[in-house]
């Protein structure tokens, strides 16, 4: 199965439920993740809770937008590099 790289102007360019995307926190550090359902939450193999903070906050954000994350440790900023999409 082949990936592809959303861009900004795809009207498909937000994170979804199964689809992969790359995320950059305040410290600089480039993430790549999958938002799965709670059940299939796997952080050994990238795949967060969409119940997760991480998850709540960025379901459904686009490329370039920042967010904050409200987790249990603490507050930080997430930004959306890139989403993959593994069906086209």
């Amino acid at each position: 199965m082949n990936q592809k790289v959303q861009t900004k102007n795809n009207s498909n360019s937000t994170i979804k439920i199964g689809i992969p995307f790359t995320c950059k926190n305040s410290l600089g550090k480039n993430y790549t993740f999958t938002i799965v359902p709670e059940k299939d939450s796997d952080i050994y193999h990238n795949k967060i809770s969409a119940y997760s903070a991480l998850g709540k906050a960025i379901l459904d954000k686009s490329i370039g937008e920042k967010t904050k994350v409200e987790a249990p440790g603490g507050k930080y900023e997430v930004k959306i590099l890139k989403i993959l999409n593994r069906y086209g």
